[in-house]
């Protein structure tokens, strides 16, 4: 699953995306009005793909706040 493909699930759940702080580089973090915040790198060079264990933790939040 790419960075892009992740944003686009998060976004249709009611998150929102925010740069985590002044100079994030690549740190993203997806907000929810009343769920458990969600942080990520975003892939750097050629590889769009996220990690397994980005995925996995994502999938565990999204359940235990019963958003899947």
């Amino acid at each position: 699953m790419t960075f892009e493909e992740m944003e686009t699930l998060l976004l249709s759940l009611g998150y929102a995306r925010f740069n985590k702080g002044k100079t994030s580089g690549s740190r993203v973090v997806f907000e929810h009005n009343s769920a458990m915040s969600i942080e990520l790198h975003k892939p750097h060079g050629n590889r769009k793909e996220l990690l397994m264990y980005q995925i996995s933790k994502i999938l565990k939040i999204l359940e235990s706040e019963d958003l899947i």
